[in-house]
């Protein structure tokens, strides 16, 4: 008999063990989806390693029971509870990792998670699970689709502070772990005024992420002709005035430290020492001490660009601050993102805003 004639008598047949059987395994193959599914949406939201090791499990079987309910959602107040409920939980119930030093030393002791981290987590997961893999349905995803929130990162998050509105010049926070409830609201009120403004209304808060991520990290930036060999001396000139000042190649020095900086005393410090020759030919407008912001992977930092050497060879401080004004040294940043002593690396420096952002060498050269 045609294997798909058996198929349509089964299915006409009362339920037997076999059915049962067969209705067994489709249950477990959805959970299997399902927990597929958040556990990829989880990775998405690239926090893992913010969290305790053991946070994960819980994080996970939290998510699931969350997008569980789901179906049940009827109107925008009931989704606002659900979701203000998870970070609510995620703040109670989820400690962030402890940071240390290279040699073992804590640089940062294990603490409470904040609102901020238990909304990118959802909204990255629902990013995932609804609006990318449409489930649990497709008639679900219609009805929730435009209730759902972008998830912000820091760049994001310094884009949406830029703007002209009152909620913008009374937010603090630089990184999602400074975000409590109340300027999460405030951020999530500037990404619908963006949309408006920018987009006309037309398109949903999981819509600007997927544009704005790729345009904020320079996911679609298309490949840099060859630098010129001779320099154009009135160009330049033209960008400094215009604050479009190109890369300056740097590198990581360090040294022992065998006096107190107010981090950790005797431990080898790591401080960046700019071209002098790169650094003159743009004519860059400062002198002496300058506190400046430097971007290093997702985070600012406070800091300050000495030039007051008598070689004249400018350089970065060991010493910088971090969002919460809390000393710390910049080997801690550095090495976490990857960078060591002796590294050349390149710094695009923004003039009118007295910014200088680390970029890798392959990426500017």
């Amino acid at each position: 008999m045609d294997p798909l004639a058996q198929v349509r008598i089964l299915a006409r047949q009362p339920a037997s063990i076999n059915s049962d059987i067969s209705y067994l395994q489709n249950m477990d193959a959805e959970q299997a989806k399902l927990k597929n599914t958040i556990d990829m949406a989880f990775a998405f939201s690239s926090m893992t390693r913010v969290f305790e090791k053991k946070s994960k499990d819980k994080i996970v079987e939290k998510l699931i029971l969350t997008v569980s309910q789901l179906n049940s959602l009827k109107d925008d107040d009931a989704f606002r509870n659900l979701h203000n409920d998870f970070c609510q939980w995620f703040e109670q119930n989820v400690k962030t990792a402890e940071r240390k030093w290279k040699r073992g030393n804590i640089a940062k002791p294990s603490g409470p998670a904040s609102y901020g981290h238990g909304a990118k987590v959802l909204n990255c997961a629902l990013h995932v699970y609804v609006h990318y893999c449409h489930l649990p349905n497709e008639e679900t995803t219609k009805r929730i689709i435009s209730l759902l929130d972008s998830a912000i990162d820091t760049k994001m998050m310094e884009y949406l502070k830029k703007m002209p509105d009152e909620e913008a010049k009374s937010i603090t926070a630089t990184a999602v772990e400074d975000v409590d409830k109340i300027t999460y609201l405030k951020l999530r009120k500037l990404v619908s005024k963006d949309i408006v403004r920018s987009f006309s209304g037309k398109i949903y808060p999981v819509q600007w992420y997927d544009i704005k991520f790729r345009e904020l990290n320079n996911k679609d930036k298309k490949k840099r002709p060859a630098k010129a060999s001779v320099i154009n001396r009135q160009e330049l000139r033209q960008n400094s005035n215009n604050h479009q000042v190109p890369s300056v190649k740097a590198s990581i020095s360090g040294q022992t430290n065998i006096y107190k900086t107010g981090v950790v005393e005797r431990q080898e410090i790591l401080e960046i020492t700019l071209s002098k020759p790169d650094y003159v030919k743009y004519n860059i407008p400062w002198t002496n001490l300058v506190e400046i912001k430097l971007v290093i992977g997702q985070s600012i930092y406070d800091g300050t660009l000495n030039l007051k050497r008598k070689d004249g060879i400018p350089w970065i401080s060991s010493v910088i601050h971090d969002s919460r004004g809390k000393k710390l040294a910049l080997r801690t940043p550095l090495i976490a993102a990857g960078y060591n002593k002796g590294d050349r690396i390149n710094l695009q420096i923004n003039v009118s805003k007295k910014e200088l952002e680390i970029l890798p060498l392959a990426l500017t050269g």
